[in-house]
């Protein structure tokens, strides 16, 4: 992925949902770095690249953000 943004990986756990619109749905928390929307992220263990659709937060609601950054969950 040249040019792409450096993301330490995101830890991803295995709380993983299926969304009746979205797809499947991802947690992960950013540990150094940024995650943009419509940023390409590739997975270590598939080696498969994918697009950032949707991005944002539950506290407790569902808040979309443009990006997050270090420290945050999303």
């Amino acid at each position: 992925m040249p040019n792409a943004k450096e993301v330490t990986a995101a830890k991803v756990t295995r709380a993983q949902n299926c969304h009746r619109y979205y797809g499947v749905i991802v947690y992960v928390r950013i540990f150094r770095g940024e995650l943009v929307k419509r940023q390409k992220v590739k997975f270590s263990r598939n080696q498969k690249v994918y697009q950032v659709e949707r991005l944002g937060v539950k506290i407790p609601q569902e808040v979309l953000k443009e990006k997050l950054g270090t420290g945050e969950i999303g």
